[in-house]
């Protein structure tokens, strides 16, 4: 593929603005995803050289903006957490489409195709689509005052909302952990349901996920464990209460719910577009799904050399790697993916960061005490460190994730005989 070909950049998208509706006929396309990986790649492209045409378009009605903040600030709006401002892609002449949603793509015509009806030629695709919210089969989900969380104005809807409320959050992920500790001193009350026993047990482990467990409940955040979800009961069609499988009823003038998201790829069902049963699109380490494909962030399942196998990862810093390869894969300049996953979340004031990657262990081993809010735990697995996770122990985080990249990252035995050996690196 030449350079001098032109390329546009399109994201899932719904509706395209008025100025737009003329100009994307006939020609060459690339599309991808408002998010940081269609960013990144349109920014690389230009800052490689690229003159041609790029366009990213998005089924959101803003600009590209950093996801992870509205969890953490809901109140923030679109145009206060853009990646980049209005003025970066007009000097450097990148189309923006917004409300446009991706239907269908033809590998063979090499065309995609919008919700109302139009389509567009390319000569590389890039598919960035993200998540899509998972909702719940249970009786009374679509009332009124229930919440999912995926764009700006769902987040400053709920912050709008809460103000002297009875909340309950259902799934104690990280989007519903973070939404507690924000609305912790602004609802009256904010209780956090879950099938599970301890939050990110499965991720963190016993002991960081009770600490975590911990610092919520000393800010009032009240917890149902093992519970679930039966039904959601309201009156004039808003919301009243949610109730548990064991029978018990939890007050609720409004419920937020984070269980997680699948990929938005069911346009691509019938693509031949490479893709696992999850609806992941396969790729490799130069994010080629297919000719002329790529695919990018939430929605992949990539090689990760940190483990020597595919992975699927949905971090932010993930997606910006993926978005700037996919760029050099389509100049012919040919890099591999490697990068160590890291990701950071932020409550009460506390932050907490991972780096690496560990589904399972054999042990954890710990720098500091997690019950004290200060400390490095390491995730081992055949003697070697998988991951890392701390709290008030910066900047061990990344320079455990420098470690890994760089494969001087001792063994795990080594660190376990000698606690002074991590300090001794930073």
């Amino acid at each position: 593929m030449k350079t001098t070909e032109r390329f546009l950049l399109s994201v899932e998208v719904r509706f395209l603005h008025d100025r737009y509706r003329n100009e994307i006929t006939g020609g060459n396309v690339m599309t991808s995803c408002a998010g940081p990986a269609s960013v990144i790649c349109a920014e690389t492209l230009r800052q490689e050289g690229f003159k041609g045409r790029i366009v990213i378009a998005t089924k959101e009605n803003v600009l590209p903006y950093d996801r992870p903040k509205l969890s953490k600030a809901l109140h923030l709006t679109a145009e206060e957490i853009q990646l980049r401002p209005p003025s970066f892609y007009h000097d450097n002449n990148i189309e923006v489409l917004l409300e446009k949603e991706a239907t269908k793509v033809d590998i063979d015509a090499h065309t995609l195709t919008f919700a109302d009806g139009s389509s567009l030629h390319y000569s590389a695709l890039v598919v960035a689509t993200g998540g899509k919210p998972r909702t719940l089969p249970i009786p009374g989900f679509d009332l009124k005052k229930v919440f999912l969380l995926r764009e700006p104005y769902q987040a400053n809807n709920i912050a709008s909302s809460a103000a002297g409320k009875k909340v309950v959050i259902i799934g104690t992920s990280f989007i519903g952990l973070e939404v507690a500790a924000y609305l912790a001193d602004k609802a009256e009350s904010v209780t956090c349901v879950d099938v599970c026993d301890i939050p990110f047990g499965r991720i963190l482990g016993n002991r960081v996920g009770l600490a975590i467990q911990k610092m919520h409940e000393e800010k009032g955040i009240k917890f149902e464990l093992n519970a679930g979800v039966k039904e959601l009961v309201g009156e004039n069609g808003v919301i009243k209460s949610v109730v548990l499988p064991s029978g018990k009823v939890l007050e609720a003038d409004m419920c937020v719910v984070g269980v997680g998201v699948v990929p938005a790829t069911m346009f691509l069902k019938d693509s031949r577009i490479p893709m696992s049963e999850r609806g992941e699109v396969l790729v490799n380490e130069y994010m080629e799904a297919c000719e002329d494909v790529y695919a990018c962030g939430d929605i992949v399942r990539f090689p990760l050399p940190l483990v020597g196998s595919t992975a699927s990862i949905g971090h932010w810093q993930i997606a910006h790697s993926h978005g700037r390869i996919a760029a050099l894969s389509m100049l012919g300049k040919k890099v591999k993916f490697n990068s160590v996953p890291f990701f950071w979340t932020q409550m009460y004031g506390k932050s907490i960061r991972y780096c690496g990657f560990a589904l399972n262990w054999d042990e954890i081993v710990y720098e500091g005490t997690p019950e004290d809010g200060k400390f490095a735990a390491f995730f081992i697995k055949d003697n070697k460190v998988m991951a890392a996770c701390t709290l008030g122990s910066d900047p061990v985080a990344s320079v455990i994730a420098e470690l890994m990249y760089s494969n001087q990252l001792p063994p795990a035995d080594q660190i376990k005989a000698n606690p002074d050996l991590i300090k001794s690196l930073l």
